[in-house]
Parts: C-alpha cells; structure tokens; sequence
C-alpha cells in the first residue's frame, strides 16, 4: 500500500477491519446494478458508536421505494440513541458499476435524501434501520455514509407481547 494515500488522512477514528461486506443493490423500474462494497467503522465524539452489523442485510437495497427526504429522517439524525456510522466503499471492478456510486452520493447530497434500509437479518441482535446519506467528507470529497438507528426497546416488548400471545 501506498502510505501516502488517502487511507492515512481518514476523519475520525476508524477500524481496519471492515464491519460489513456485501454489495449495494441499485435499482430502477428497469434493472438491479450490483456493487460489492464494504462498511469502514468511525467513532464520532459525542456519538453512540455502531456496535454490530450482524442484522444487515448483505445487500443494501438503494430504490425508489426506500428514498426518504430529510424532513422524514432528520429526526433520526437528531436521535441521541442513532449509532454513527460507516462509510461504504466500493470494492473490486471498475466499469458502470462503480461509476453509480459516485452519482448516488451527488443526487443524495444535492436533492438531501436517504435510503432508508430494515435490518432484521438472522439472529442478529441489534435490528433497526440503516439510513444510507451523503456527506462532503474534508479531505474525501462526497462519502456515502451509513447512521444505524436500533428499534427502540418498546418495540421488543410488544413483539414479545404478540408472541406470547399467540405462542410463537
């Protein structure tokens, strides 16, 4: 590795080993683009850090359907319980796949959207959503950034209450 690359001049503490891997699936009314990406972990001062992406699905699905205005995820952003955050890298082939991501994160920076992504994979402990946002990062330019926000624990309780309810 070259040690003058971008990787030495990262914002924020952050973790080697990447948290997640998969790919972002990009989809229209037409066709699904696959881009194998994978999560980087920042710690952020004053912030709840990510603690699993075990829940994630290992395909993170940006289409129309799951778009959300900032209006309707500030309030997340706002949250002091929303864990932060990963920066998705694309990984592997050059080509129009990876051409996508770079004009994902400019119409999500320009238009302020998010794709808003449920996490309740396997038996992973921490369900939630995943919003997927764009940021201008110094020294990185526009980043697609992922915030995780855990299901608040009313909501176990009443899962739990239907449960026993019904008896799952």
């Amino acid at each position: 590795g070259n040690a003058n690359g971008p990787s030495s001049a990262l914002p924020g503490s952050f973790a080697e080993e990447p948290i997640w891997r998969g790919s972002l699936k990009v989809s229209n009314q037409q066709r699904d683009m696959f881009v194998p990406c994978v999560a980087i972990k920042y710690n952020v001062t004053g912030r709840s850090p990510i603690q699993s992406a075990d829940s994630w699905p290992s395909a993170l699905w940006c289409g129309p359907e799951v778009i959300k205005k900032q209006p309707q995820f500030q309030c997340v952003l706002n949250d002091p319980s929303t864990q932060w955050y990963v920066r998705l890298v694309p990984v592997g082939g050059a080509g129009v796949q990876s051409d996508i991501v770079p004009k994902l994160v400019q119409v999500l920076m320009v238009r302020k959207l998010a794709f808003e992504i449920i996490c309740n994979e396997g038996s992973g402990q921490e369900r939630g959503k995943l919003y997927l946002l764009a940021t201008d990062m110094a020294g990185m330019g526009p980043c697609l950034l992922g915030v995780f926000r855990p299901d608040t624990p009313h909501g176990v309780d009443e899962v739990a209450l239907m449960n026993s309810l019904m008896g799952s």
